[in-house]
């Protein structure tokens, strides 16, 4: 695939190829060719291909950093193609992925050359937005500065279990999430050689369904995008196999296996093509349950708190007052319960996998930062030792709560010395 490369009309670019953990002697191989464009060969133990992109990009000394998978084979205009997209104004480039022609002549193939081709028409489509699913990396470039702004690609997802697929939507999310253009250029060709086979592929789709799992905890806006790819063609699959992706393994491996071994001579519609889409379907759900089993990391309850005085007098505030007293009462009957209080940051880091809350965890949590909490708040905190945090408003700063209804009580807010304090 590299030899390809010396093919293309766009001539000013070098090739960094990473060698993840292999073992079959690829790094001399790349290392004895004898290309007309400059060649750098790292290798790595194996950490996924999320971290083998970041080793390659973090030596690369181009303008635009185009990453494209070991099985790509690059059409002759697919530099120039992807240059010409980011000087019409992309800030990240997707391309065609046609199955390669000298691909294995299976089942499985001749299903990713048509995903192939209807992705092509899909996102050919002007004005598109390219759906998270699509966000893919096997071909996409994007400008150095834009990468490095992003911090790279997310290798979490190989420590979770070599779930390498979410690394890729989580980039790409996190480019198109930051308002950047997102381009598909039809133009950019790589063709992709192709070989896998069913139990392979099937595998797949149950480890993409776990990735979208985690994908979905850390973006809950893409849940339901990412859900659409494991819903059941008919109500009829989903009342038959719905029930196999919930029970033991045991009970579904007999069909998952069928399913397999009749696939590579099932013609397009026929049964055995759909049960092993419908199968495929089953495992992916079943992969999201997995993952949720084994990446859950906890969830916390979070008390949104206000301001620790006695409002009731106040027809409007009223509700958004809890006395001193009632305020320790909340927290010692909370403890007593066998909550646990953690931090922000304990949150914060089991949102995005990094730590794993206590079963009955609790965020104590203030709106406004009111100056009582200086005075009320904190001595009855330091005394339980219970951490909370404070949600201040940066332009009210030493102000007061100006923007309650007329005839509310006006609070004063903490000045800079209580907020530190």
């Amino acid at each position: 695939m590299v030899g390809a490369l010396e093919r293309q009309e766009l001539r000013d670019f070098e090739v960094i190829a990473v060698a993840d953990g292999c073992t079959d002697g690829t790094a001399a191989a790349l290392r004895a060719l004898r290309p007309d464009f400059p060649v750098t060969v790292l290798e790595q133990a194996h950490g996924g291909a999320a971290a083998a992109r970041n080793a390659g990009a973090a030596v690369a000394r181009g303008e635009l950093l185009l990453f494209l998978d070991d099985d790509m084979e690059a059409d002759a205009a697919l530099l120039a193609e992807h240059d010409r997209s980011h000087r019409e104004g992309a800030d990240m480039v997707l391309g065609d992925i046609p199955l390669h022609p000298d691909s294995p002549s299976t089942a499985i193939a001749a299903v990713t050359g048509r995903w192939a081709e209807r992705r092509r028409r899909r996102l050919s489509t002007p004005g598109i937005e390219v759906p998270v699913t699509d966000l893919i990396s096997g071909q996409m470039s994007i400008p150095r500065p834009t990468f490095e702004r992003l911090g790279g690609f997310e290798v979490s997802f190989t420590r979770r279990g070599g779930l390498v697929p979410g690394a890729d939507l989580d980039f790409g999310y996190r480019v198109r999430r930051l308002g950047l253009r997102v381009v598909f250029n039809p133009a950019a060709i790589s063709h992709q050689y192709y070989e896998v086979d069913a139990a392979d592929y099937t595998r797949r789709s149950r480890n993409g369904a776990r990735s979208d799992q985690v994908l979905s905890a850390k973006y809950p806006e893409i849940a339901a995008e990412l859900a659409r790819r494991r819903q059941f063609g008919s109500r009829k699959a989903k009342l038959v196999f719905g029930p196999l992706a919930v029970a033991p393994p045991a009970l579904s491996w007999p069909l998952r296996t069928l399913a397999i071994r009749l696939f590579d001579k099932a013609p397009p519609g026929s049964r055995r093509h759909r049960l092993f889409f419908a199968v495929q379907t089953m495992e992916r759900a079943r992969g999201a349950r997995d993952a949720r089993r084994s990446y859950g990391t906890g969830r916390a309850v979070a008390l949104a708190y206000h301001s620790i005085s006695d409002l009731r007098g106040d027809r409007i505030l009223g509700e958004y007052g809890v006395p001193p007293r009632r305020f320790a009462a909340h927290l010692d009957g909370l403890a007593r319960r066998g909550w646990r209080f953690v931090t922000l940051e304990d949150a914060l880091g089991a949102l995005d996998g990094r730590r794993t809350l206590p079963r009955r965890s609790v965020l104590v949590t203030f709106d406004d930062a009111y100056a009582d909490l200086l005075t009320a708040a904190r001595p009855i905190l330091a005394e339980r030792g219970i951490p909370a945090v404070v949600f201040a408003i940066s332009d009210r700063i030493a102000g007061t709560n100006d923007w309650s209804r007329p005839g509310a009580t006006r609070l004063p807010l903490l000045n800079e010395r209580g907020l530190r304090e």
